[in-house]
């Protein structure tokens, strides 16, 4: 039977539906999140192939093959479930950053880097860094969430979870931008920043 998850009334709190899950985030997601900025920084300044060819050198060159070596890259110290959704978040910001309609590799490399060149490499870190939060949050829930026969039903849906990580992510980073932090570029730094969006999570009422 699964675990007792609360019924959705007034004045909860998105902590209700998480339990004792603090920390949310792997400990070695702050790596990840620094890794990636670096890596939308590098594509921006170099190029998407030259970055390729220095941080991938043997990434195949078609686009599952691609995009699975960026994200293996990227994840190196994560591990299990963290690893799996972290991995899920970088493919799905590359597909929305290229806004291509078709399964095309150069497509793919063309779209990320025009999206990169016209909002910076923040706002892509920003797109996948919102994705990883929505799915490490609703992964949460879900494991929460009792059998069937259980006969109780949880009164929150995928989609506001998702606007909810959206904001949160939002105006953490813009906080974090007004108080002149620096890029996300060093792992300290993204560990500052998780705890942070930890903290306004669990905050932020339903």
């Amino acid at each position: 039977m699964g675990a007792a998850v609360p019924q959705h009334k007034p004045n909860m709190h998105l902590s209700d539906f998480l339990g004792s899950r603090i920390p949310l985030f792997s400990p070695n997601a702050a790596s990840a999140l620094s890794a990636f900025h670096a890596f939308a920084s590098a594509v921006l300044d170099e190029g998407f192939d030259e970055c390729l060819q220095r941080w991938i050198p043997t990434a195949d060159e078609d686009l599952i093959g691609m995009l699975n070596a960026i994200a293996d890259r990227l994840t190196g110290p994560l591990e299990g479930v963290s690893k799996d959704i972290f991995s899920k978040s970088v493919k799905e910001s590359l597909f929305i950053a290229a806004n291509i309609e078709e399964l095309d590799l150069d497509s793919l490399k063309d779209g990320v880097l025009r999206f990169l060149k016209r909002r910076g490499s923040s706002n892509l870190v920003q797109t996948m860094f919102s994705l990883y939060v929505f799915h490490t949050v609703w992964s949460e829930i879900q494991g929460r969430m009792p059998d069937a026969e259980d006969g109780v039903g949880l009164e929150i849906s995928p989609q506001k979870i998702q606007r909810i990580c959206i904001s949160n992510v939002a105006s953490t980073l813009h906080q974090w931008r007004q108080q002149k932090n620096p890029a996300l570029l060093d792992t300290d730094l993204a560990r500052r920043f998780l705890s942070q969006i930890e903290g306004s999570l669990i905050k932020t009422p339903l």
